[in-house]
């Protein structure tokens, strides 16, 4: 008879927090062991394995991406036609701007914005 691969023992996980300025990640470790043919232990074999996981709210590369109301990234606070803020000059700005540097959370929003942090995110007028 052919033999099938079966999964016998899944994972011995360890979570360990990064540390790098403005990104957050978890590295999991484990281990796998599969076993063909009939007996066990005959032709068994474990593969271990070390992944970096972003932290819940943060994505990219370097894990370094939070998230705000409009998805991942540095520009998501920003909030198009919202309303507008006419100053002195006679400029009208439209977009709220902002920067999202942790999640939900935004600063740098343009003049007559300000930062909101419920509801995702964002820079209101």
């Amino acid at each position: 008879m052919t033999g099938k691969m079966l999964p016998l023992f899944i994972i011995l996980s360890y979570l360990q927090l990064g540390s790098e300025a403005g990104s957050c990640y978890k590295y999991i470790q484990g281990s796998r062991r599969t076993c063909s043919g009939w007996w066990w232990g005959h032709g068994c074999k474990t593969n271990y394995y070390h992944q970096k996981v972003c932290c819940h709210n943060y994505n990219g590369n370097a894990c370094s991406n939070p998230k705000c109301k409009n998805g991942y990234g540095a520009h998501t606070c920003n909030v198009n036609n919202e309303g507008y803020v006419k100053y002195k000059s006679g400029n009208v700005v439209r977009n709220s701007g902002g920067e999202c540097y942790a999640p939900f959370k935004c600063r740098n929003c343009n003049k007559g914005y300000y930062p909101v942090s419920s509801n995702g995110g964002y820079c209101q007028r």
